[in-house]
């Protein structure tokens, strides 16, 4: 699927510094405009196991454009330069736009078209055609929505947890399943987003797509059996790397488990690659990687100088509007929660707690987990009611992360049956208090819930109206925190258990002072 470089290359490099250093020029820039952005993923996103894979797209896609680079020396016509403006112009401004929104899945998209943009504007549509792959390649840079994980998780980690079930349980383990937790032995172990397979499926068809782009093709329909095949091999490779963590687990017990689940990733990997390389040699016959020829340096064009440098002071001036733009950090310190749970307070006494407080609060950047703190307590009333109260607290609400711990997603995870949420409000003290209900049911076990979380101190339900109070805080240049406030008792009458939850949430925001109330949305 590989194109080799253009025939042009055949002229004679040339020694001139300037046919070397003045097309490279708004590359550079493109690495200048968007090393923050790189730089704040490397302390987020690509430190988790989930996107690790995402330095080395960047890495390849640099590679591939530098191999085909004299591609993007071939004179262009008129209307590709003005289609070439037309993509450079979108996609400097939706850089700068992720970048002042604190949006990543925008910023990173934006080198889409700023790529195929520059193609297009230093090499026509000829260069557009040799370079499809590399610009389609950064589509993997783009970190997943989390609405888009949540549904597609939920279902691959559904199944992942069913088979390694079924199939244990079929050679005599002694194993139980419940939702995405499995029983096997004394020990439980919860089937989490990581397990899915969600992310390692994204890096293993970046893997596969590039492995086929570079070995020679021998025919069309052997090309897409190949790639037809990324998905069940990363689905089985996960599939085993599952139940050797639950093999592991029940001979070694659980504390050999957390020191081999790094290696079991690693493992994912080498059995993809195995199994792909496998199905390759099986489908080519025993065909071999493509030659790639070197491209060659051409001389450079009249005015050809001068248009490169015009582009780079473009793309420098955009990447410092990005960066001028960006947020500035929360402007209070993070809060604590260990003040939201009162001892007692009118009709209500704590029974039960388990505050969970860091000693050492950090940043959201330096978090592996999205929440810096947690609060979980029970009270009882003295009618003999009993009300579970769970707080999240997370510096960092520009982002799509706290999108999975929404309760309807956690309940659903642990087995629970989830109805379709329900928006309402309660009444408290000063007004309304806009909240989402859920059913939830287990077995015998029925746990209505209330919930709701702030941008700041804004009280918003997830969606649209949380999104567009983040993009508000954005707009005005700063990192908003928030929280995710949830209550829920267990009992069959959903509906005298919503009136119980908004009595609960009634008392308790009224027995706290003002600062706490404001920060609760009140």
């Amino acid at each position: 699927m590989a194109d080799g470089p253009p025939s042009a290359q055949t002229e004679k490099e040339p020694a001139d510094w300037k046919d070397r250093f003045f097309p490279l020029l708004p590359w550079l820039a493109v690495l200048a405009a968007y090393l923050p952005t790189y730089l704040s993923l490397s302390r987020t996103l690509w430190r988790s196991d989930d996107y690790a894979f995402g330095p080395i797209i960047g890495v390849v896609t640099a590679a591939l454009l530098w191999q085909y680079r004299a591609a993007l020396r071939a004179p262009g016509s008129g209307h590709a330069r003005l289609n070439g403006a037309i993509l450079l112009g979108i996609g400097l401004l939706s850089h700068i736009a992720g970048s002042a929104l604190a949006v990543p899945e925008l910023d990173v998209a934006s080198q889409i078209p700023v790529v195929a943009g520059l193609a297009l504007l230093l090499g026509g549509h000829e260069a557009l055609r040799r370079l499809w792959f590399p610009i389609a390649f950064l589509a993997f840079m783009i970190p997943l929505p989390g609405v888009l994980v949540v549904q597609l998780t939920g279902s691959l980690k559904e199944w992942v947890a069913y088979l390694a079930d079924a199939l244990l349980y079929a050679c005599g383990f002694p194993v139980a399943r419940l939702g995405n937790v499995i029983s096997i032995g004394q020990y439980q172990l919860f089937i989490a987003d990581a397990c899915s397979g969600m992310h390692s499926l994204m890096a293993m068809s970046a893997l596969g797509l590039l492995f086929v782009h570079l070995t020679e093709r021998s025919s069309r329909w052997r090309d897409a059996l190949l790639v037809a095949a990324i998905l069940p091999i990363a689905l089985l490779a996960n599939l085993v790397r599952v139940l050797l963590l639950l093999l592991f687990t029940y001979r070694f017990g659980d504390q050999f488990t957390h020191a081999a689940h790094g290696a079991a990733g690693l493992l994912v990997f080498v059995v993809e690659i195995v199994l792909l390389y496998g199905m390759h040699r099986l489908l080519a016959h025993g065909t071999g990687r493509k030659a790639m020829p070197r491209a060659r340096v051409l001389p450079t064009r009249p005015g050809e100088s001068a248009r490169c440098l015009r582009l780079a002071t473009v793309l420098a001036l955009a990447g410092l509007a990005a960066q001028m733009l960006h947020p500035a950090t929360s402007p209070r310190p993070p809060l604590g929660l260990a003040g939201f749970a009162p001892k007692e307070f009118g009709e209500w006494r704590r029974v039960a707690e388990d505050v969970s407080t860091l000693s050492v609060v950090k940043t959201d950047d330096e978090l592996p987990d999205p929440y810096a703190r947690q609060l979980a307590v029970i009270y009882a009333s003295s009618a003999g009611e009993s009300i579970m109260l769970s707080i999240a607290y997370a510096p960092n609400q520009l982002s799509d992360r706290l999108h999975v711990h929404r309760p309807e997603y956690c309940y659903g995870a642990q087995g629970f049956n989830v109805t379709e949420p329900e928006n309402g409000s309660l009444s408290i003290p000063g007004g309304r208090m806009p909240v989402r209900r859920l059913r939830t049911e287990l077995g015998q076990r029925k746990e209505p819930v209330t919930y709701w979380m702030t941008v700041n101190d804004l009280a918003v339900l997830p969606g649209w109206p949380r999104k567009l109070a983040q993009l508000r805080s954005g707009i005005q240049g700063t990192v908003p925190d928030g929280l995710l406030v949830r209550v829920s008792s267990i009992d069959a009458d959903s509906q005298r258990a919503f009136a119980v939850q908004e009595r609960f949430v009634r008392d308790w925001i009224s027995s706290l002072d003002v600062a706490q109330r404001r920060s609760l949305g009140n």
